[in-house]
């Protein structure tokens, strides 16, 4: 990715749908039309996931468009126990039928599937409230909870715009913000999970793109 660091809003697409504009940035400068986008809608890759930890739990809710299939999933890690547990619900073919936002700072997103609710909701203030309904949750327990997610005084992301070698019409516009405060709480049956500031924290990943049709990733 060019080390090119971006200052005033620019535009992730041209008028032609052809990504541009290649580079980083402290804050979500980037503008993004899936309208513009040229490739077929099976091959744009929307997700929102969210990461949040106390001393004794990790939670990850995360609900992903990526044309063919779509999800949204929940996993629950118990860190002293060692342990995890994950509920997944597939959609074949949503092509956009989740309605996910263009930009990560406005737009809420909600899940319904029958009696299950997933919703991510960005305030005005630059907090975000996640709720959560899920009658049956890893071995037949229901989940229940509102956490809210604070942002500090003068944050700052890592707002990236990368292209793909060999394929002009592919990109990948992300951003992450792994400095929230979470406050609430989590109700599985009997068991209370409880977020408290100071003592929990928040990250927040965002992604939009086109994939190749071949790419190779390297995670670290």
């Amino acid at each position: 990715m060019p080390q090119n660091e971006i200052i005033s809003a620019v535009s992730v697409l041209n008028d032609m749908g052809i990504p541009q504009n290649f580079g980083w940035s402290r804050q979500p400068l980037f503008f993004f039309d899936p309208a513009l986008v040229w490739s077929p809608r099976r091959r744009l890759s929307e997700s929102d996931r969210y990461i949040v930890f106390n001393p004794t739990h990790i939670v990850i809710f995360e609900i992903r468009d990526d044309g063919f299939v779509g999800r949204m999933g929940i996993t629950l890690v118990y860190i002293k126990e060692k342990k995890r547990s994950t509920q997944f619900f597939q959609t074949l073919f949503p092509l956009g039928s989740y309605e996910m936002p263009s930009g990560s700072q406005s737009g809420a997103l909600r899940y319904r599937r029958r009696k299950t609710i997933l919703d991510f909701v960005p305030m005005e203030s630059g907090a975000r409230i996640i709720k959560v309904d899920i009658p049956k949750f890893g071995l037949s327990r229901a989940m229940r909870g509102a956490l809210v997610l604070l942002e500090p005084l003068f944050a700052e992301s890592l707002v990236c715009n990368q292209g793909w070698r060999r394929t002009e019409n592919a990109f990948r516009y992300s951003r992450c913000s792994p400095w929230y405060t979470v406050e609430g709480v989590l109700q599985l049956t009997s068991t209370e999970i409880f977020f408290t500031s100071g003592n929990a924290w928040g990250i927040f990943d965002w992604n939009r793109g086109v994939r190749p049709r071949f790419d190779v990733r390297y995670w670290a």
